[in-house]
């Protein structure tokens, strides 16, 4: 019975990019989820910090009550000191829960609380948010007083446009081009020219925002020029998007060739109110536990998909069901 439905789903016309599109939906979905929680984590660490801090002021006879009560709630929690001390300094930085971005993570907010002058605190906000800034890359910009810098050059930006969109709003798990028409034995550069030739095709299955740049743009570093298969301009994320081609599967040091492209091109061709560059790395075949370990952080730089170029077995129709039922990628 269960063979006879596959067959049926088969012959559906269309369904393969269906099944792409529904398990795209899928990943975004998990992907705001995620964001969705780490936004309520934000504020209920804020919650805990203004309900210690009310309680401080019923008993601001006794000096060292907060820190007291910080005592017996991380013994009776099972918290750490440390981190109740921040929840609290969160709520002080913080008085108006609404000021707290949706955009940032509470490891963006664990850094930020450390700022005592506001000024300097409210450039890096704008600037993790517009320039889509990891953790780490933030560190690294407090660390090389960047403010002070911007400050001293008068080039203190505090504009933010209006919603942008996170990266994992964009991209894709897989991408489909059947419309390619390509032979199983196709070659990368094969690759390459069909999607450049059926560029309006492209463009639609990259998805809206994405505008063509250019083919093997050529960078030279140490005297050695690369070539980036294709690049692209997204108006929405308002940065470049590099995307390299893998005929094959995915490996490890796909990755590093991909982050020193982007480093050559946010140093030599970002414009100021731009993003940094983004990589889009599409090969035949991932593995997502490898992909994971490979990206070891740059998640927010770097996404990888696969391409698919014809219609998917019986067999892999069926278990692509399979996982999208169970929610699994």
């Amino acid at each position: 019975m269960a063979k006879k439905e596959i067959q049926k789903v088969e012959k559906l016309e269309g369904y393969d990019q269906l099944l792409v599109d529904v398990r795209s939906i899928l990943d975004n979905a998990k992907f705001k989820a995620a964001k969705a929680v780490d936004n309520i984590r934000v504020q209920t660490y804020w919650q805990v910090g203004e309900r210690v801090v009310r309680e401080e002021l019923k008993h601001k006879e006794r000096a060292d009550y907060g820190k007291r009560a910080v005592e017996l709630l991380a013994k009776d929690l099972d918290y750490s000191r440390a981190d109740l001390f921040r929840f609290i300094q969160l709520y002080r930085t913080y008085p108006i829960v609404a000021t707290l971005w949706r955009q940032l993570a509470w490891s963006h907010f664990k850094l930020l609380i450390t700022i005592k002058y506001e000024e300097a605190r409210k450039y890096y906000e704008v600037q993790a948010i517009k320039n889509g800034w990891p953790v780490r890359a933030l560190e690294e910009r407090i660390k090389q007083k960047e403010y002070e810098k911007a400050k001293k050059d008068r080039k203190l930006d505090f504009s933010l446009p209006k919603e942008l969109p996170f990266p994992e709003e964009i991209f894709k798990d897989a991408y489909n081009f059947d419309y390619l028409q390509l032979s199983d034995g196709h070659c990368e550069k094969e690759l390459e020219m069909g999607l450049i030739s059926n560029i309006r095709d492209t463009l639609l299955e990259f998805g809206y925002g994405f505008c063509f740049m250019g083919q093997q743009v050529k960078l030279l570093i140490a005297g050695q020029y690369h070539n980036i298969d294709l690049l692209f301009y997204h108006r929405d994320l308002q940065c470049l998007i590099i995307v390299d081609l893998k005929r094959g599967k995915f490996r490890s040091e796909d990755v590093g060739q991909m982050n020193k492209y982007l480093n050559y091109l946010k140093e030599k061709d970002k414009r100021e109110w731009e993003r940094d560059p983004i990589g889009l790395i599409i090969c035949k075949e991932k593995d997502d536990e490898e992909v994971h370990y490979a990206l070891g952080g740059l998640e927010d730089r770097i996404f990888v998909a696969e391409y698919k170029t014809k219609l998917p077995s019986e067999n892999e129709i069926a278990e692509k069901i399979k996982k999208i039922e169970f929610g699994e990628k």
